[in-house]
């Protein structure tokens, strides 16, 4: 057996149970302030979305606790997107109807491009939903990395920005995390996704066990 297959199984045994999730309700739905720039911010609306779990099983990661086993099913992530954005927009929290926030992050627990986790069937309606918004920001795996990436920024009005789990960068540490990829490939899907004229952002853990504070 593999190491990152070990991994996982242990990981996966510590395990509590899962959060009871909606299929077509949002885990969370909130307002935040993005940087955009020297001293600017703007109001960014993040939808939390329940669905399957993510495939690599990241040591440092609790996201699992609000998934599903199976694959998220058809129709599920657009109906969470849609009454998400209504929630926001009838709060008059923040929205793009009537309202101050610009940008949109759909954070699943997963990866945004990985199939199982939201079906390529929903993508066109996913567009859809975000049009009002400058920005779309979603998360995935360096890995997972495919030719469907640049098809959903062109069917997206604002500008896509993808959101990757870099954690740390230290040769030995890294494979701890289970991440299951290298600075290579987090390296590689950097250069993919700016090559498509898309925005990318890193997810950098701070005080990891292994590492002394100096």
């Amino acid at each position: 057996m593999s190491r990152p297959r070990e991994q996982t199984k242990l990981i996966r045994q510590d395990r509590g149970p899962r959060n009871q999730i909606v299929r077509d309700r949002p885990v969370a739905t909130f307002t935040e302030q993005e940087v955009r720039g020297a001293g600017q911010s703007v109001s960014t609306t993040v939808v939390i979305i329940g669905g399957a779990e993510c495939r690599f099983t990241c040591a440092m990661c609790d996201l699992w606790q609000n998934t599903i086993p199976s694959a998220t099913p058809p129709g599920a992530v657009p109906a969470q997107i849609r009454h998400a954005v209504k929630a926001v927009s009838d709060s008059d929290l923040s929205g793009p109807a009537g309202s101050s926030a610009r940008w949109i992050k759909l954070y699943n627990g997963s990866n945004f491009f990985d199939p199982r986790a939201v079906p390529p069937t929903d993508l066109p309606s996913i567009a859809d939903l975000v049009s009002p918004f400058e920005r779309v920001i979603v998360e995935n795996h360096p890995r997972l990395t495919t030719a469907a990436i640049p098809d959903f920024r062109d069917r997206c009005s604002g500008r896509l920005e993808l959101a990757m789990g870099l954690e740390c960068v230290h040769p030995d540490i890294l494979p701890r995390l289970n991440k299951q990829m290298s600075l290579a490939d987090f390296s590689s899907a950097c250069r993919r996704l700016h090559s498509w004229g898309i925005d990318t952002r890193a997810f950098v853990l701070f005080g990891l066990p292994w590492l002394s504070p100096r």
